[in-house]
């Protein structure tokens, strides 16, 4: 979905808005927040719905090194774990077929499709364990809701910029 369709402007927008503005009026607010971001998650699946367990694993397992570095004694050996994990998926589907086409120049290519704003939300989620680690304050403070919805925001998800 594009921000310039007739989908868009006068279907996705007004009910995420407004359910959003209405949760959030009567005093809802978690459920606001989830609101908005499964309003993202839709927002991101129109594209191809079999990207969302990605995007989804990518959040939950990003926020579990996080959580793991407030109980560990070695937060950077966490932080080096989560930016290996981020940079190999990110790699893995930008780079997959033409290392492959090093090694074996005359292999069938593997077909991988990049995900959508993959770039954005592996960056974004480095960011946050770098702040995570070198935080003075609890790490873990972070809850799972606000930290998704920073995360699928979806105006903020295929437009960047990466932000702290």
């Amino acid at each position: 979905m594009l921000f310039h369709t007739i989908e868009f402007i006068l279907g996705f927008l007004p009910v995420c808005l407004g359910g959003f503005y209405l949760l959030g009026r009567f005093g809802r607010y978690r459920l606001a927040m989830a609101w908005l971001v499964g309003a993202s998650l839709v927002f991101y699946g129109w594209w191809n719905p079999a990207y969302l367990p990605l995007l989804c694993g990518s959040v939950l397992v990003n926020f579990a090194l996080a959580c793991g570095m407030r109980h560990s004694q070695s937060p950077r050996r966490w932080l080096m774990a989560g930016i290996a994990l981020n940079l190999g998926l990110l790699g893995w589907f930008k780079y997959a077929d033409f290392f492959l086409h090093i090694v074996s120049p005359h292999a069938p290519a593997l077909g991988v499709t990049l995900p959508l704003a993959i770039s954005f939300f592996t960056f974004q989620q480095i960011m946050f364990l770098v702040d995570a680690c070198h935080a003075s304050q609890d790490p873990g403070a972070q809850r799972l809701l606000p930290y998704s919805a920073f995360v699928t925001f979806f105006p903020h998800l295929i437009a960047g910029p990466i932000v702290r």
